[in-house]
């Protein structure tokens, strides 16, 4: 392997300077659990503090066997989970490792990571790399991130590749203005797709509109799945979904600025439920919820994941 294994261990390699004829006792158990440390754990941060090996280019060769097996379990596990072959499986191979250049993060994850992303969103190369880091990074936040339910977003609204870094940046930016998780976003983003792409919601819009709703207390899933339907019979005779929505929040805004809150719930009821008029209604009163830019979150900042 050692085509999965050159041009990263230098960093590792033990100072022979001060190498003498005597070699400390014990050293091998030592070696052992470091290489077996570094192996497994192997971002930039890592390699700076981990390798302290100690005595003799054995005992260093030791520790390099260990991270060599490491790299093997690496590969294993992305060419079993993409099937990827020759140039293909290297290429993700130094995906892998590039990632654990950089991001603090066991390879097994790295090398999980990498797979389910190739397979599931078709990434590679750089953009592979950054999506994979800003994953194990949320996860290292303790957002833990299911690949599955990302994709299935991702796909439902026809995320190009090159676009996936920077709805992960948007994600990220909802989930810290509203305390919702990104992987709850992206599972409601996926199960309101059919509903709100009739209306003409982007995945920014349909996110950050899951963000509001939610942030002011409204069950933003049951909200959205309906609220499609709704104006499908509020339309007027050619109007589409999307106009009408626009029309019939312009609407409510109106009915509140002459102060008929009665009918301003009237028509949020038959958009969003009757349970949930009320209090849409507050929320817009309070400025809590902004319908005029749907994909912006009180609060939201400019942060990015990395």
């Amino acid at each position: 392997m050692a085509q999965a294994t050159d041009a990263v261990w230098l960093p590792v390699l033990p100072d022979m300077s001060g190498f003498g004829p005597g070699i400390v006792k014990g050293a091998g158990s030592q070696v052992d659990s470091s290489g077996k440390a570094v192996g497994k754990r192997f971002g930039a941060a890592v390699l700076a503090g981990t390798a302290v090996i100690a005595g003799g280019a054995v005992l260093a060769s030791k520790a390099l066997y260990n991270i060599g097996a490491t790299f093997d379990d690496v590969t294993d596990t992305i060419r079993v989970g993409t099937g990827a072959t020759g140039d293909d499986l290297d290429a993700l191979v130094q995906s892998a490792k590039n990632i654990g250049r950089n991001v603090p993060a066991e390879f097994e994850a790295i090398g999980t990571a990498v797979a389910d992303l190739n397979t599931r969103l078709g990434l590679t190369g750089p953009t592979l790399e950054t999506v994979a880091s800003q994953i194990l990074e949320l996860e290292r936040m303790g957002q833990a991130v299911d690949i599955n339910t990302l994709s299935g977003a991702l796909n439902a609204f026809n995320i190009e590749a090159e676009q996936t870094p920077e709805i992960m940046d948007h994600l990220f930016r909802v989930s810290q203005a509203t305390g919702i998780s990104v992987n709850d976003l992206a599972a409601q983003a996926m199960n309101a797709a059919p509903a709100v792409m009739q209306l003409g919601f982007s995945f920014e819009e349909t996110t950050g509109l899951i963000g509001n709703l939610d942030k002011a207390g409204l069950n933003s899933n049951r909200m959205m799945v309906g609220m499609s339907q709704a104006l499908v019979r509020l339309a007027k005779d050619g109007e589409e979904p999307a106009d009408a929505f626009r029309r019939t929040i312009g609407e409510i805004e109106g009915f509140l600025e002459a102060g008929d809150r009665a009918a301003a719930i009237d028509l949020a009821g038959q958009v969003f439920g009757t349970r949930n008029a009320t209090q849409f209604i507050g929320a817009l009163e309070s400025g809590t919820l902004a319908m005029d830019d749907l994909a912006t979150v009180a609060g939201m900042t400019e942060d990015t994941i990395l």
